[in-house]
């Protein structure tokens, strides 16, 4: 504390540097300088990491804080140093730049440097041309009978029985053992052979197999399993080995089938195939790092490379919703967010991506009302529900929204959710005001509905025998990036530790009706832009020329502070209206169940 003090009032480098008797002690000073909101600060840091051997972790805290604090000058020679010391590691120079991007945002530099568009530019390209090799690609599904999850699968290297520790696997541990999914490769020609690793489990392994972990091969013309295996119920990755030798003329297609929601030995991990073209390629996370950059940067002339790996049918769904974002930050449109809402949702018909892809690539007004009809024709009601929470965020987004419930493809009823409602009238014109009143004029009011609700699941969980494991379940799944329980999960909602002391009542109408009794810190504000959109998520903080909000999924984004117009407190809860349709009965009934179990308040 009392370097930092002393730091602040130096106001020459030199002066800084003397201070330096040691080399700990420019390890120590440097620390110290994150601290310190100078011009000298910041150019200490960039000086000492130019000389000296920094941790990556512990590197791009300094570049943020030296982009936000230091000279123009001193930045300039930064982008050089960098591009100069790390060329031969693309990846961690794509996390450098969006560093000393966020810092110049935060400064209020909106002005990009030159030098910073142009290895910006180079460093996206680099990171496209990347894994060109002939793979196989992969897709994630749904698994049949379970609530649609987010896909689980992720690259992760694992440790194999044979020692090998550098290999890459598809595994669905890193995300939280309860998400779902089933990870299909395209078809190929069966060898006489295919061997491959598999790390994991299927329930608790005292237990018998749950059959529910698998890896299988099928028939790629009539769907037939020609092969299958559980993991091996060990973390390290066990060799395992198929005799295709009687169907090696057909061709056929691999299933890494996660299909377990329990929070504990419900994972599999899959890699090293004797097929080179299966094996994980870390093409997609290339893809995404490339378009995090075009679109924080702006990159216009990259727009054409992004738009042909968007439409492409074998691109990862993931990587795809990335892209989406990216061409929405080159040209923001509601009626393109909401096709970007739901194009990596799994339940989403694979057949249907490279139509809504090509829709938001066009940015034509007729091609994407053509997809908006398409997606909610499919999508179940939730999905449609997110889908109209974002055509109401602008006018051309309202046009279509109420061309979709006048034609009968959306209820009306839609018209009437408080997140809906409240963007359409910050952001929607007279006459669409009025045309909202006559579509919604004989819908019986919100309230009598949720009243209804309310009274029917009282009873009935009243005769429910909730599972508090699978109610600890859910929590994880649905609530958890917003509230915590005993320091699980995130704090952006109310920390719900000693919930179940408000009673079974209580917790039934909170969950189903949000926005009745919402705590003055933890209400929406909506925000319209300069550029006519509008937002309505919780204020976190605020960080130099940025203002730093949370939205409903718990994931936060910045809005720069010059750029919105108005905005005003609503009386609306962060939290979905809407999750009777997010989850079943059966599920609500387990969820209650274990948030009225906790009756332990923190202290």
């Amino acid at each position: 504390m009392a370097v930092r003090s002393n730091l602040k009032e130096v106001r020459d480098n030199a002066e800084l540097e003397e201070m330096v008797k040691a080399p700990e002690d420019g390890q120590i000073i440097a620390d110290i300088c994150l601290g310190t909101q100078t011009t000298v600060a910041g150019d200490f840091l960039i000086h000492f990491m130019e000389r000296s051997s920094v941790a990556p972790d512990t590197l791009l805290k300094y570049l943020q804080h030296a982009a936000r604090y230091s000279s123009v000058q001193s930045i300039e020679s930064l982008i050089r140093i960098t591009r100069n010391k790390f060329s031969d590691d693309v990846e961690l120079q794509a996390n450098i730049l969006q560093s000393i991007h966020t810092g110049l945002v935060q400064r209020g530099r909106l002005d990009s440097l030159t030098s910073l568009d142009s290895w910006s530019e180079e460093l996206a390209r680099n990171l496209l041309s990347l894994d060109k090799e002939n793979a196989i690609p992969w897709t994630n599904y749904p698994v049949e009978a379970l609530p649609a999850s987010e896909t689980p699968w992720v690259l992760q290297q694992r440790v194999s029985q044979d020692g090998n520790k550098d290999s890459f696997f598809f595994s669905s541990l890193p995300k939280g053992e309860q998400k779902t999914g089933i990870y299909r490769s395209s078809s190929f020609p069966l060898p006489a052979k295919l061997s491959f690793w598999c790390a994991g489990h299927d329930t608790i392994p005292s237990m018998p197999l749950g059959k529910k972990n698998f890896i299988q091969l099928k028939d790629a013309k009539t769907g037939e399993v020609l092969a299958s295996s559980p993991p091996p119920r060990n973390d390290t990755a066990q060799r395992i080995q198929w005799d295709l030798s009687q169907h090696k003329d057909k061709t056929g297609y691999i299933e890494i089938v996660d299909g377990d929601t329990a929070s504990g030995y419900a994972w599999l991990a899959v890699g090293r195939f004797s097929i080179a073209g299966l094996n994980p390629s870390k093409q997609s996370q290339h893809q995404i790092a490339a378009a995090e950059i075009a679109g924080k940067l702006k990159l216009q002339s990259l727009r054409g490379d992004f738009v042909k790996i968007l439409v492409a049918t074998n691109t990862d769904g993931a990587a795809r919703g990335a892209i989406g974002q990216m061409l929405l930050a080159l040209h923001p449109d509601s009626r393109a967010a909401a096709l970007v809402a739901v194009i990596g949702d799994p339940i989403l018909a694979e057949n249907l991506r490279p139509k809504l892809g090509e829709a938001i690539a066009i940015r034509d007004a007729k091609k994407l009302d053509e997809a908006l009809k398409l997606a909610v024709k499919e999508v179940p009601h939730r999905l449609q529900t997110t889908m109209a929470e974002i055509l109401a965020g602008d006018k051309d987004g309202i046009e279509s929204l109420l061309a979709l419930v006048n034609s009968g493809n959306l209820s009306p009823r839609l018209l009437t959710s408080p997140n809906v409602s409240t963007k359409l009238q910050a952001a929607g014109s007279d006459e669409q005001k009025k045309k909202v009143a006559e579509l919604t004029a004989s819908l019986p009011s919100v309230n009598e509905q949720i009243e209804k609700l309310i009274a029917q699941r009282r009873l009935e969980f009243a005769k429910a025998n909730p599972s508090l494991e699978k109610g600890a379940a859910l929590f994880t799944k649905h609530c958890a990036a917003c509230h915590q329980i005993e320091g699980k999960g995130a704090v952006v909602g109310p920390q719900l530790d000693g919930i179940g002391l408000r009673g079974v009542e209580r917790l039934i109408e909170d969950l189903l009706d949000p926005n009745r009794n919402v705590d003055v810190a933890f209400r929406t504000t909506t925000l319209m832009t300069d550029d006519g959109q509008v937002y309505s998520a919780l204020v976190r903080r605020e960080e130099g020329a940025l203002v730093v909000l949370v939205d409903n999924k718990g994931k936060e984004f910045s809005l720069p502070k010059a750029s919105i117009e108005k905005q005003q407190k609503t009386g609306l809860s962060l939290m979905p209206a809407n999750v009777h349709e997010i989850v079943t009965p059966q599920e609500f009934y387990d969820l209650v169940g274990f948030l009225a179990s906790q009756r332990n308040k923190k202290e």
